[in-house]
């Protein structure tokens, strides 16, 4: 929290239950081989659907968030969540990671911007990763392919972005950010007849530079999720999740490659060592 705070990141509605310990998990790094091996402790206990009610409502009536984002964990807190913002008009985003029952199967559904990773859709769908559309109100689908890139989805239902910018100047740095990665992240459009489908590459690291991917996932989405959140086109939030994946797979762990937009407005000159 402390570092989240350093970082501009408001923690006051965070909440805390004395004498429990939260997930945390142990990530083995291997440099010869390029793996990692995870060891996870749960959490001791659930968010519950009373801890929503208790303590978010509020929260969306006053702060008028522009996004709401789940991780797909808690999932009796998420969905509560989730129809407390669908009531709102508040935009539902997911990381849909894979299927955590006993809620999950309610949870997707009421996401409007879904992300996967590559193995998911197979998992959940199916190999048609179009079929996570049916009997759901989401217009976008985001799948990260690692080191192939990024392909979006979205349906002829265009999605609306009528969220108000958090600050004009950051709108406009994230649109040159994107400008100036153009030429190394070209975003492939093409068009469907229920659907387009957006497809942009990863940026190019030679295996030196690959330090540890260790929340690239994470780290995609989060950009994705600051560009869309100001307004950004579909495309732009492909180029700016996908520098915020490369800064964040350079540096160990999970938090020290994560850039600033200092750092992104010079991502283009990243050279090979």
């Amino acid at each position: 929290m402390r570092e989240l705070e350093s970082d501009g990141v408001d923690t006051s509605h965070v909440l805390c239950s004395a004498g429990t310990s939260t997930a945390f998990t142990y990530v083995i790094v291997d440099a010869a081989t390029k793996t990692r091996t995870c060891i996870h402790t749960p959490q001791q206990q659930e968010l519950t659907r009373e801890d929503v009610v208790t303590n978010c409502r509020a929260i969306l009536e006053e702060g008028q968030p522009s996004l709401v984002h789940l991780d797909s964990r808690h999932t009796e807190a998420a969905l509560t969540l989730a129809r407390l913002a669908n009531k709102m008009d508040i935009p539902v985003s997911i990381d849909a990671e894979k299927n955590r029952p006993p809620f999950f199967q309610e949870l997707l559904p009421l996401c409007d911007l879904i992300f996967t990773n590559e193995r998911f859709p197979h998992l959940y769908s199916g190999a048609d990763i179009t079929k996570l559309f049916d009997n759901s109100r989401a217009n976008i689908i985001v799948t990260s392919l690692g080191d192939k890139g990024s392909i979006l989805y979205v349906r002829h239902r265009r999605p609306t972005q009528d969220t108000t910018p958090i600050t004009a100047s950051l709108e406009q740095r994230l649109h040159a950010v994107a400008i100036s990665a153009t030429d190394k992240l070209p975003v492939r459009t093409q068009l469907g007849k229920d659907y387009d489908v957006f497809s942009c590459p990863a940026w190019a690291l030679n295996s030196e530079q690959v330090v540890d991917t260790t929340g690239a996932g994470d780290a995609f989405i989060g950009g994705f999720i600051a560009a869309y959140v100001h307004k950004r086109p579909l495309e732009q939030c492909l180029q700016i999740g996908t520098l915020c994946a490369a800064h964040k797979i350079q540096q160990p762990g999970t938090r020290l490659g994560l850039p600033t937009v200092d750092q992104l407005e010079t991502s283009v000159d990243i050279k090979h060592r």
